[in-house]
C-alpha cells in the first residue's frame, strides 16, 4: 500500500495569503476557506470560488457539484453522522442548507 501522497494543488482553493502591511499575518479579507472530509475518508470537499469540488481519494477523481452560491465561499460544514447536509456560506454571510447526497 503506497502512503508517500503529494497534496500540492489538490484543492482549488486558497488558503490565506499574507497581509498587505507584510505583517506576516493572515488578513480576514484574504482569508481561503476550510475543507472538508466526508465521514468515510473517501472523499474531499472543496471550495473553489462560489463552487464546490467534491474529490474522490479512491477512485481519483473531481466533480463539481451543481450549486452555486452568490459570491466566494468561506466556510463549509458536513454533517458528522450520515454525510447528508451541506452548509455553505459565503463571505457576504448569506448561507444555503444542502442536501448532499453522493
Amino acid at each position: 500500500m503506497k502512503f508517500n501522497y503529494k497534496l500540492q494543488r489538490l484543492c482549488g482553493a486558497s488558503y490565506g495569503t499574507p497581509a498587505a502591511t507584510g505583517s506576516g499575518i493572515l488578513s480576514s479579507s484574504s482569508k481561503g476557506a476550510n475543507i472538508v472530509f466526508t465521514s468515510d475518508g473517501n472523499n474531499v470537499l472543496s471550495p473553489v470560488g462560489n463552487r464546490i469540488q467534491v474529490l474522490d481519494l479512491l477512485h481519483h477523481s473531481c466533480r463539481t457539484l451543481p450549486i452555486e452560491a452568490r459570491s466566494n465561499i468561506r466556510r463549509i460544514a458536513l454533517s458528522p453522522n450520515d454525510d447528508r447536509l451541506l452548509i455553505v456560506v459565503d463571505v457576504n454571510s448569506y448561507a444555503m442548507l444542502i442536501n448532499y447526497h453522493r
